[in-house]
């Protein structure tokens, strides 16, 4: 047998390829959940209405780079519908549980969904 160009440091065995492989498809199934493009209906209760909080969620999602909507409902909730990367919108239901100075959010209630559109827009709709 020829001798290896490579040195004897860089040469591993097919079982530690195979241990390293597995690691790593484990740490990429992990990373594509939270990147894959999903939706989310938000309904948000509480004192929601009148203090800023749809200009919040505004502000909040278009910074995470969401696409979707956000509304006053008659009743006195707040509505949204979201999409984009499953991570961002996890990290933005974060934000809308505290939601801005003034609001105090007491529910907040998650449909997940697939994602239809995919839009980058982020709008306050009446």
């Amino acid at each position: 047998m020829g001798r290896s160009p490579f040195p004897a440091a860089s040469r591993i065995s097919i079982r530690q390829l195979s241990l390293c492989g597995r690691r790593g498809y484990n740490s990429t199934v992990k990373q594509t959940e939270s990147e894959k493009v999903v939706a989310a209906e938000v309904v948000v209760s509480g004192r929601v209405q009148g203090v800023c909080y749809r200009a919040f969620a505004q502000e909040a999602a278009l910074d995470l780079g969401l696409g979707g909507w956000v509304r006053n409902l008659p009743d006195g909730r707040v509505e949204a519908q979201v999409e984009g990367p499953r991570g961002q919108i996890e990290k933005l239901l974060g934000l809308l549980r505290t939601g801005p100075p003034r609001a105090l959010v007491t529910d907040l209630k998650i449909n997940w969904k697939a994602s239809a559109r995919g839009s980058q827009h982020f709008l306050i709709v009446d």
